[in-house]
């Protein structure tokens, strides 16, 4: 008989938290494995190598009767793991723990402590209303979260509960295994295992047809800050006639993109909207940017540079910094908010054609950091060891 393991999800499939739920199962599932999922929300009726089960009547996350439901499948399907991913939700590892034999495992698919920068960007944003709100913003709000840290120990606490209540703790890099175990106070002798995401590799003749293109490729939202993207378009775009900008995605933001680039008469700009295979446009592309605001361990980056488009992006977390590098050599990493330098930096890579054509290949060979079945094979040692069916190997990276 096989293993059986659960992975829970809000919505499925909804993001790259979801596609790596997929990528695992695509894995696992030649390896011993039966896999099924759980979501309050399916948006598809049937998935190849998962189990899929919708929570019933629309219960939210934090409902009781979802954990109790939870439960139910689990004894049902005779589960030995059970996978959280993404959500920080210690309640429902809670009532696993106490009701089931199940080993847990936490999957972060972000950076340590996005909530308290999901919290300071909000805040920011509503603070540009008005003139008052900006005062409280600069006087009040600002030094509270980032200088008196007043907000640290109501996420820390999440953070604990989660790590004390699971078996395994993963995350994407090892920044953010070093950052969590400061955080949270613990020696090098602790469960937190970094397996980062994993890229299928991409046949060489599909990166020799580049064009003059540069592309964003994401969720149009007020973190991805995309207009900061168009404002170095802006900069450069009347120095480079013969270079495009491709925006791929949807999202909240895109009429408030599309009127900023027709208010600043930008030319040769496409907002194309959600596409299903965003692979045709790698192909094509020569560069990809990215403004976030703040990112965990971005796809975009990989996928990009498993097709030899070369990335471009501000330092926006350790998991940014991980995937580029410092060196130049797999993509350019900037200073947060330095648009002038990002320009000027864009620019001098879209006239410079045979530094493209050499960054092109050492992207292509950075992509093989995260092959597939290197990755596979990390999540399936993990979970091998959790049932006692090999040594417990902790990843540092």
């Amino acid at each position: 008989m096989k293993h059986r393991i659960l992975f829970f999800h809000d919505t499925f499939p909804a993001g790259g938290a979801e596609r790596v739920t997929q990528d695992i199962a695509d894995y696992i599932s030649n390896k011993g494995y039966e896999v099924y999922l759980i979501a309050s929300h399916l948006n598809v009726n049937d998935c190849q190598h998962l189990h899929l089960i919708e929570v019933p009547d629309n219960l939210s996350l934090r409902e009781e009767a979802t954990q109790k439901f939870i439960i139910e499948v689990i004894r049902e399907k005779l589960i030995s793991q059970f996978v959280l991913p993404a959500f920080m939700n210690p309640d429902i590892c809670q009532a696993v723990r106490e009701h089931t034999s199940c080993k847990i495992v936490f999957a972060l698919h972000g950076l340590p402590l996005y909530e308290k920068i999901v919290y300071l960007y909000e805040k920011k944003r509503w603070s540009s209303k008005s003139f008052i709100k900006t005062i409280l913003w600069r006087g009040i709000i600002y030094p509270k979260v980032m200088w008196l840290h007043l907000y640290d120990k109501r996420f820390l606490a999440d953070y604990k509960r989660m790590y004390h209540l699971v078996d395994a703790f993963t995350v994407l890099c090892s920044g953010y295994k070093q950052q969590l175990a400061r955080l949270l106070s613990l020696g090098a002798d602790n469960h937190i295992h970094v397996i980062s995401n994993a890229e299928k590799p991409v046949p060489a003749e599909w990166c020799n047809d580049k064009k003059k293109q540069v592309i964003y490729s994401g969720r149009l939202d007020y973190f991805k800050r995309v207009d900061i993207l168009l404002k170095i378009w802006q900069k450069i775009f009347r120095k480079a006639p013969d270079w495009e900008l491709v925006i791929i995605g949807d999202g909240p933001e895109k009429k408030n993109l599309e009127n900023l680039a027709e208010q600043w008469k930008l030319e040769r700009v496409s907002f194309i909207g959600y596409v299903s295979d965003v692979g045709r446009f790698y192909r094509q592309a020569s560069i990809i940017c990215l403004t976030s605001a703040f990112e965990g361990f971005p796809l975009c980056l990989t996928e990009a540079q498993s097709y030899g488009v070369i990335p471009m992006a501000f330092n926006a977390s350790k998991g940014v910094e991980e995937i580029i590098g410092g060196s130049g050599d797999n993509g350019i990493l900037l200073p947060m908010g330095s648009t002038h330098r990002f320009a000027k930096e864009l620019l001098s890579l879209m006239h410079d054609e045979e530094r493209r054509c050499r960054m092109k290949q050492q992207v292509r060979e950075k992509a093989k950091d995260y092959d597939a079945d290197l990755i596979g094979g990390k999540w399936l040692s993990l979970f091998n060891s959790l049932l006692g069916q090999g040594d417990v190997t902790v990843y540092d990276n």
